[in-house]
């Protein structure tokens, strides 16, 4: 679930960013995320917890990003991750 939110919260993080300097026609064919580096610091999550991402961009050139991410249930650090992100922009 980590992982998920985390690749997740890297994808608003380079879209909103793209959007920023692309403009409002900013559209694209997909991404691929890859986990570079990931520590886990919780076995579970339990239901009804706050769950936080914090998202970083580590790297980026062209279409290719390095996001860092930390997750965090109810205030205790539960994972970090690096993922690099590569957003298909065209066939």
């Amino acid at each position: 679930m980590a992982v998920e939110l985390s690749a997740q919260a890297a994808g608003v993080l380079v879209g909103s960013q793209a959007r920023r300097t692309k403009g409002a026609s900013l559209h694209g064919k997909g991404w691929l995320v890859g986990i570079k580096k990931a520590a886990f610091h919780q076995d579970r999550f339990q239901i009804g917890t706050t769950i936080r991402i914090k998202a970083h961009l580590g790297f980026s050139y062209k279409t290719f990003h390095e996001i860092e991410t930390e997750v965090s249930v109810n205030e205790t650090p539960a994972a970090n991750t690096i993922l690099q992100v590569f957003w298909v922009e065209s066939d």
